[in-house]
């Protein structure tokens, strides 16, 4: 399957979704799905993008930079990762604690916003920050990546 053909795959999968939200970093992953998106719903779409201390000024910066490009509704959602005990104190399961927060405070934000649905640009091979595996909330998660089968060469 060609590259463009993958595309049209990922576009025609989210085209099927209503009322989206994408969760946007400014990665590859998340860049290629926000891309889809746009193609598939348009300007009717929402790319949030979490602000926690571990992201910095420069890497938020460059977030806003490519969303202005993109002229879509778009959030900053602030997500407090520092009062919880499990990151503070650095123990094992903190990565797993953050994207289990990061993954809650954008879904919720989400559902607030009127979105249905929150894709993440998680694949098979690569965890990512926002993981919809993690999240309880009251709206459908869905990972197109690793619903299509789709690797990190796909998207490259």
């Amino acid at each position: 399957m060609t590259a463009q053909e993958k595309f049209s795959e990922l576009v025609r999968f989210i085209y099927k979704c209503d009322d989206i939200a994408v969760a946007f970093s400014g990665g590859t992953n998340s860049s290629l799905l926000l891309c889809a998106a746009q193609e598939a719903h348009g300007k009717n779409i929402w790319a949030l993008t979490a602000n926690a201390a571990f992201f910095t000024q420069e890497e938020l910066y460059h977030v806003h930079e490519v969303l202005d490009d993109y002229k879509l509704n778009d959030a900053r959602i602030p997500v407090y990762i520092l009062q919880e005990e499990k990151i503070v104190q650095n123990r094992e399961e903190r990565c797993k604690t953050c994207r289990r927060l990061l993954s809650e405070g954008l879904a919720k934000a989400a559902g607030g916003l009127g979105a249905a649905v929150l894709l993440d640009g998680r694949t098979n091979e690569k965890p990512g920050c926002v993981d919809s595996r993690e999240i309880t909330a009251d709206i459908a998660c869905r990972s197109p990546f690793v619903e299509l089968g789709f690797g990190k060469r796909d998207i490259y």
